[in-house]
This record gives structure tokens, sequence and C-alpha cells, in this order.
């Protein structure tokens, strides 16, 4: 059955539907018994969760032109604004 029913984000498939579904106890048991690991994915993963924790250099860099802008505009305004 393994080959039917691969427990994915990919998929779009909320897991917990999955395991009601095929009539699991548990959805660590589906997880555990249906999930498949790869090194793709796994990079994939990881890569994802540092974004959520480091700023990307585009991101960095749009903060940096931002801040450039402002005191520009600070200038500009004599320090009035």
């Amino acid at each position: 059955m393994g080959e039917l029913c691969d427990v994915d984000p990919v998929t779009g498939v909320n897991p917990k539907i999955v395991s009601e579904r095929i009539g699991h106890a548990s959805l660590a048991f589906t997880l555990q018994t249906y999930t498949h690991r790869s090194e793709g994915r796994d990079r994939d993963a990881a890569a994802t969760v540092a974004a959520l924790f480091v700023p990307s250099q585009s991101e960095a860099m749009n903060d940096r032109e931002d801040q450039a802008k402002e005191q520009v505009q600070e200038a500009g305004d004599g320090g009035t604004g």
C-alpha cells in the first residue's frame, strides 16, 4: 500500500485526512509508515526553515535601500519631518 499512499507535503493533502481515510488509529503511525525522506527534499526543507530565521540577501538589500531612501528624505526635509 506504500506505493499507493504517499503522505507528502508536496501532494497538498493533509496527512491527518489521509490517516483517517485509510483507517489508522493515529497520525503518527501514518507518518512513520508513508512518509519518505529524500536528500533533495531535506535540502529544500532546510532552506525553507532557514529562510524563516535568516533574511535572504535580496530582502537584506531591499531593507538597506529603504533605509537609504529614508535617510535621503530626512536630509531633504532638513530634519523637520
